[in-house]
């Protein structure tokens, strides 16, 4: 299987995202299509099912794309928040749904949906970062639980996958098609503007080492080969071919970044730190996908810790993933601030009669993750004044941190939701 080849469809961005899912489809055949078909389609979750924005079918299944889409659109929430949601990024979907009790149902459902002839599906689940998930995997006529090498590499070329659908929709969105920086295959900087001027060493080197792992490496070490080519370079920019009229081929570096929409008080390269933490990655993991060192995720993640509040890296994870108190803390009703939003969820709105404005205000931001520095900043308040009001939240609440905090008004809540 030639990892790599899929890797490069994931950076072929001159179509459109049907186009691009196809180039998936037909360059994964090798491994997911074992004459069950195969299919990808990218989609986002909702709170009731996931909506599909584009869907692909390859062998028996193309041409059915119709039918594709509405099994995709037909599967348990339940499901697809396990092997989203939860990190499950490659390997058996059985596997990934039995500990939750969902494996059963769901086999009937691919059973009922081939004829009888799935009993399983073996994929990939990659996200864009910024609330896409892009799903590539094919049928099995049996449980089948890929090797761990072969997940371990599928877990680093779904990393690609998230990053080449993101850049996609940025280029799509009317994003400069000539990017930060232009180089050679041979490393040579032809062009480079802002901040790829102070950063040409790394896309140099970036560049040398992707030329390697598309190289004769690309077959005879494929777990080298896909350790050259990480997800971006420097956490900033992915690298894209761009051939001139005469043929020749050039590398352009795209900034391709995720965004995050609900700001608080970290920095852009901390917050994907964190929620990549939240959805299960590994300190490793995470760096492969950023393009930075391993020793740099555990500082970034330590200076994030600090800010939060958090005593701990696992109290991190747990805060910031998909199903952690973040999300679920989704609306706080509170007088003179109604509808101000903390993040995408499904509780309903939580009373914070017990506080003043200003310590609502404050509550909001603390959940939202401000530091007090930032709290004081946006208020045009100082930060002695913001600490006196944190104080008296937390004792209201009792608490001693916003986790604390957070977990009070779920727990809360939940209880007013047994007693409606």
């Amino acid at each position: 299987m030639d990892y790599v080849k899929v890797v490069e469809a994931a950076y072929r961005l001159d179509g459109s995202l049907d186009e691009w899912l196809r180039g998936l489809v037909e360059t994964s055949a090798p491994w997911f299509d074992v004459g069950l078909g195969c299919f990808a389609h990218v989609f986002r979750v909702q709170e009731r099912g996931i909506s599909v924005d584009s869907v692909a079918g390859g062998g028996i299944l193309e041409g059915m794309e119709p039918m594709i889409r509405q099994a995709s659109e037909s599967a348990p929430i339940d499901a697809v928040r396990i092997m989203f949601d939860a990190g499950v990024v490659a390997g058996s979907a059985v596997d990934a749904l039995e500990p939750h009790g969902l494996a059963i149902p769901f086999q009937r459902l691919i059973s009922e949906t081939s004829g009888g002839a799935m009993r399983d599906q073996v994929g990939v689940v990659a996200s864009d970062g910024e609330g896409r998930g892009i799903a590539l995997g094919g049928g099995r006529s049996h449980r089948a639980t890929p090797s761990r090498s072969s997940t371990a590499r599928w877990t680093r070329v779904a990393a690609h996958i998230g990053a080449g659908c993101r850049l996609l929709r940025r280029l799509s969105a009317g994003a400069d098609p000539d990017g930060d920086a232009v180089l050679g295959a041979d490393g040579k900087i032809h062009h480079a503007e802002g901040d790829a001027r102070h950063a040409a060493e790394s896309l140099r080197r970036a560049v040398l080492a992707t030329e390697k792992a598309r190289g004769p490496l690309r077959r005879r070490a494929p777990d080298e080969a896909l350790e050259l080519w990480t997800g971006l370079v420097d956490g900033r920019w992915s690298l894209i071919d761009r051939f001139d009229t005469d043929g020749r081929r050039f590398i352009v570096a795209h900034r391709n970044h995720d965004h995050h929409a609900d700001p608080r008080g970290l920095t852009s390269r901390e917050l994907s730190v964190v929620e990549r933490l939240g959805r299960g990655r590994s300190a490793k993991e995470v760096a492969y996908e950023l393009g930075v060192s391993t020793s740099a995720v555990v500082n970034t993640t330590g200076r994030a810790r600090k800010k939060l509040g958090l005593a701990t890296t696992t109290e991190l994870a747990a805060f910031f993933a998909p199903g952690g108190l973040r999300s679920r803390l989704s609306r706080l009703s509170v007088p003179g601030l109604a509808g101000d939003e903390f993040a995408a969820g499904a509780l309903p709105p939580v009373e914070l009669d017990c506080l003043s404005e200003a310590e609502a205000g404050v509550a909001l931001a603390l959940l939202r993750g401000a530091t007090t520095e930032a709290i004081a900043a946006e208020r045009g308040s100082s930060a002695s004044t913001v600490t006196n009001h944190i104080a008296r939240i937390f004792a209201k609440f009792g608490v001693n941190s916003r986790n604390e905090l957070a977990s009070k008004l779920y727990s809360a809540e939940a209880s007013a939701q047994k007693l409606a």
